[in-house]
C-alpha cells in the first residue's frame, strides 16, 4: 500500500522534522505528498509546483506558467523522479521588522491583512518555520495591549504632536501606533497571527524588549528609575511611533510592570512559547559608572531576571539571546575603551577578549539559545573568539544583517559582500559540533532583496552555502533556477545577464538612497569612465522584455531595483563631473553634465511611478481608507519618509522622494556651483556643499503634498 510505501521513505526523515516526501503511486495515476506534519506536507506541495510544473514563487509576486494545467498532474512526458527532501536546520525564522513608515514595499508597519497574509505565505513557500516580531513600545505593534495592562494611565493617554528639538529633528506622537487606532492593530494582528498559525503551521516568537513601555505609563510612574531616551539606540527614538521610556530592570515596579504586560500580550495574541530577551542592547550597564540606573548589574543579570520573570508566566517557555553586534556588553567599559584606542589587530588584547566573552556566555542560564547578529568584519575581519567557542555551552543561531534601511535594494546593497557573509556561514557549519540550530533572518526594510532572501531560505534549509556571481562565466544552479523561475527561461537570461553586470561593478555597499549633496568628489575615477554607458546598457535590457513580463509582479519590482541602481549612479556620475568642470570654469561642460544628473533622477522617478508600491501617495491613500485609521497618518508617514537615517541616508526610495526632495536638492546644489564659477569668493565651493537648510525646507515643502483625491 502507498502507507507502507511512504512509512520507507519517511524512514529517513525525524518525526519532528519538516521534511517531506513526493512520490508517484505505483500506477502512475496519483502524486502522493506525505510528511510527519500539515505543515511538511505544505513544503511538499511547494516543492512539487516549484520543481515539477515550474512555477515560481517569491517575495515580490509569483510566476506561473500557462502550461502549468499541463505539468502538474500525471501522465508525465519524463519519468517521474521521487522527492525526498529535509532540513539542515530545524530553526529557520525571519525577523519581521516592524518600525519604519514609508511606501508599501518593505515597511511592514503599513501592511493591511492582504500584505501581511502574502508574506507570510512566501516565508513558507521558502520554507522558513518561524517568525520574529517586536512588541514595544516603539512599534506600537501591541496595539491596545498597553491600555488594557495599565489602565491608570487613561487620563495621559491622549494625542500629542510635538517637535522634538533633537539632532534627529523627528516627530513624535504617543497615540501614532501604526497610524491605525490600537484596538485596530490588536484586530488586525490577531487576524494575522490565527492565519499564520493554522495555514501555515508557523510558530511566532515575541521580543519582549525588557522595561519598555509606552511614555503613559512613565507619567503614572515618575519617580521609577527611567533610563532617559537619549541614552537608547537611534532606533528607540527615530522612525518610530513615538517616544519609548525604559525602566530599570532594578526598579522596585519592574517585575510588576513587565509582567503584567506580558500577560496581557500573551492573552491577546496567543504564544508559541518563544521568546527573545532584550536589554539596553547598545547602552550596557556599566558597573563603573556611578549614574548607572542598574547599580552595578551586569548585562547577564538582567537577561537571567528576565528569564526567570517569564518562566513564571509561562513555564514552557524556551529563550532567545542575541550578541549585539558592537560587544560592549561583555567587554566592560575598560576592555572597550583599550579596544578603541588600538589601531594595530596584532596588538589588541585577545586573550582578555576571549575571557571577557567567556564570562558572559557562562553567566547565562544554559538553556537560552544564542543569537549571533554580529557582522563577521567586526575587528578588523577577525572576530576575536569562534562563535562555536563563544557560545559553549549554549546552543546558538545564525543572524544574518545584511541589509539596512539605507541601502539599495538591489543585490549589492549589503553591509559587507553577500559572498563573505555566505562564506563565513559556510566556516560556521563546519565548525559546528552539534549546537548551531539554524537561521534567523533579518533586514530592516523588508523585502530588500528578493535574490539574497531566497538564498537565505534555501543556506536555511540545506545549510549549503551559495556562490554568487564569483565566476560570470560559470553560474550555478542556485542562480540559474531563480532567474529561470522568476521570469521564464528566455527572458530569465537576460535578467540574470542584468544582475551579474550590476553585480560585477557594486560588490560590496552601493549607497543609492544618499540624498545628492553626498556626490561632491571631483570627477570620476578612471574605473568610472565607461560605467554609465555600461550601466545604461544593462537597464536597456530589462526593458527589452517589458512586454513579455507585462503581468509579471516580479519583473515590476526587478526593474524598479535596477533603475534606482542605475540611474543614482548615473546622476552621481554627471554631477561628480559637473562639479569638476565648475572647478575648472567650464560652464559649457558644466551645463551638459548638470542636465544629464537632472534628467536622470527624474527618469528614477518616472520609474517608480512603474510600480505603485514604491508610491508614498498611493500607500497613504489605502491606509488613511482602513478601519481605524489615525488622522495623523498622512503627516506621519511624510515625515518619516522624508527624514534621514544612519548619516544621511533616507530611509526609502519613493516616486514623491525623488521628485520633490532629491531633484530640488540636486538643482540647488547645481545652482550654488553656477555662483562659485560667477563669483568664488561670494560662493566658495565649500558652501555648495552645505545643504542642510535647503534640506529643512525642502522636508516642510514634502510634508504638505496635495492629498490623492
Amino acid at each position: 500500500t502507498m502507507a507502507d510505501k511512504f512509512k520507507g521513505l519517511l524512514s529517513d526523515i525525524p518525526v519532528q522534522s519538516d521534511g517531506y516526501c513526493v512520490a508517484l503511486s505505483d500506477d502512475g495515476k496519483i502524486v502522493y505528498i506525505t510528511g510527519w506534519s500539515s505543515r511538511a506536507v505544505l513544503y511538499g506541495v511547494y516543492d512539487y509546483l516549484q520543481n515539477k510544473a515550474g512555477c515560481g514563487f517569491f517575495e515580490d509576486g509569483e510566476n506561473v506558467p500557462d502550461s502549468v494545467t499541463e505539468q502538474i498532474l500525471p501522465p508525465f512526458d519524463k519519468p517521474f523522479k521521487t522527492i525526498i527532501n529535509k532540513p539542515k536546520f530545524n530553526y529557520r525564522c525571519q525577523w519581521i521588522w516592524t518600525r519604519y513608515y514609508g511606501a508599501d514595499r518593505g515597511h511592514p508597519a503599513n501592511w493591511g491583512y492582504e500584505q501581511w497574509v502574502s508574506h507570510l505565505r512566501w516565508l513558507a513557500q521558502r520554507r522558513f518555520n518561524s517568525v520574529l516580531l517586536y512588541p514595544v513600545g516603539y512599534t506600537r505593534l501591541w496595539g491596545d495591549v498597553h491600555r488594557r495592562a495599565f489602565p491608570e494611565t487613561a487620563p495621559y493617554d491622549k494625542e500629542v504632536w510635538n517637535d522634538v528639538e533633537d539632532f534627529w529633528g523627528a516627530h513624535y506622537s504617543i497615540m501614532a501606533g501604526w497610524g491605525r487606532s490600537p484596538q485596530e492593530t490588536t484586530r488586525l494582528m490577531q487576524k494575522v497571527l490565527k492565519f499564520g498559525r493554522e495555514q501555515l503551521g508557523l510558530k511566532f516568537e515575541y521580543n519582549f524588549y525588557l522595561g519598555n513601555f509606552e511614555e503613559t505609563l512613565q507619567r503614572v510612574y515618575p519617580q521609577g528609575t527611567w533610563i532617559d531616551w537619549t541614552n537608547l539606540p537611534h532606533h528607540a527614538y527615530f522612525g518610530a511611533a513615538g517616544r519609548s521610556p525604559t525602566l530599570a530592570f532594578t526598579d522596585p515596579r519592574s517585575k510588576e510592570y513587565n509582567q503584567r504586560l506580558w500577560k496581557t500580550f500573551i492573552k491577546t495574541f496567543g504564544t508559541d512559547h518563544r521568546y527573545w530577551i532584550t536589554y539596553r542592547e547598545e547602552s550596557s550597564p556599566d558597573p563603573d559608572n556611578p549614574l548607572d540606573p542598574d547599580k552595578g548589574k551586569l548585562l547577564a543579570d538582567a537577561v537571567n531576571a528576565q528569564r526567570k520573570w517569564i518562566l513564571e508566566i509561562d513555564p514552557k517557555a524556551e529563550f532567545f539571546h542575541w550578541d549585539w553586534h558592537d560587544y560592549r556588553p561583555w567587554f566592560g567599559p575598560e576592555l572597550a575603551k583599550k579596544i578603541n584606542e588600538t589601531k594595530d589587530p596584532n596588538k589588541l588584547p585577545w586573550e582578555q577578549l576571549r575571557k571577557a566573552s567567556k564570562n558572559y556566555t557562562h553567566a547565562l542560564s544554559k538553556d537560552i539559545t544564542m543569537v549571533s547578529v554580529a557582522s563577521p568584519d567586526v575587528f578588523y575581519n577577525n572576530p576575536p573568539v569562534k562563535f562555536t567557542e563563544h557560545f559553549e555551552p549554549h546552543k546558538w543561531i545564525i543572524g544574518s544583517i545584511l541589509g539596512y534601511a539605507g541601502q539599495d535594494v538591489g543585490t549589492g546593497g549589503l553591509s559587507m559582500p553577500g559572498q563573505k557573509f555566505f562564506a563565513e556561514w559556510g566556516k560556521y557549519v563546519k565548525e559546528d559540533k552539534g549546537t548551531l540550530q539554524g537561521v534567523i533572518h533579518w533586514d530592516e526594510i523588508i523585502q530588500v532583496n528578493p535574490l539574497i532572501d531566497h538564498l537565505i531560505g534555501e543556506f536555511a534549509w540545506t545549510g549549503k552555502t551559495i556562490d554568487l556571481f564569483t565566476d560570470a562565466n560559470n553560474p550555478n544552479q542556485n542562480i540559474e533556477w531563480y532567474f529561470e523561475h522568476r521570469f521564464g527561461r528566455r527572458d530569465g537570461k537576460i535578467m540574470m545577464k542584468c544582475a551579474r553586470v550590476r553585480y560585477e561593478n557594486f560588490p560590496q555597499d552601493v549607497p543609492t538612497m544618499r540624498l545628492p549633496y553626498q556626490y561632491t568628489t571631483n570627477g570620476i575615477s578612471p574605473t568610472e569612465k565607461g560605467l554609465t554607458d555600461k550601466l545604461t546598457n544593462m537597464l536597456k535590457d530589462a526593458l527589452s522584455i517589458r512586454d513579455n513580463q507585462r503581468a509579471n509582479q516580479c519583473y515590476s519590482t526587478q526593474l524598479v531595483d535596477l533603475g534606482r541602481t542605475v540611474l543614482h549612479t548615473v546622476s552621481r556620475l554627471h554631477l561628480q563631473q559637473a562639479r569638476a568642470a565648475a572647478l575648472k570654469q567650464n560652464r559649457a561642460e558644466f551645463e551638459i553634465q548638470a542636465k544629464a544628473a537632472h534628467n536622470a533622477l527624474l527618469a528614477l522617478a518616472d520609474i517608480l511611478n512603474t510600480d505603485r508600491r514604491f508610491c508614498l501617495s498611493d500607500s497613504i491613500y489605502r491606509m488613511t481608507n482602513e478601519p481605524g485609521a489615525n488622522r495623523l497618518l498622512r503627516l506621519m508617514m511624510l515625515e518619516h519618509a522624508s527624514g534621514q537615517l544612519f548619516g544621511n541616508y533616507a530611509l526609502n526610495d519613493t516616486a514623491e522622494f525623488i521628485k520633490f526632495i532629491s531633484v530640488p536638492l540636486l538643482d540647488t546644489y547645481l545652482e550654488n556651483l553656477r555662483k562659485t564659477m560667477q563669483d568664488p569668493n561670494a560662493c566658495p565651493i565649500e558652501n555648495a556643499n552645505n545643504l542642510r537648510d535647503e534640506l529643512v525646507v525642502l522636508r516642510s515643502c514634502f510634508m504638505n503634498l496635495p492629498p490623492q483625491p
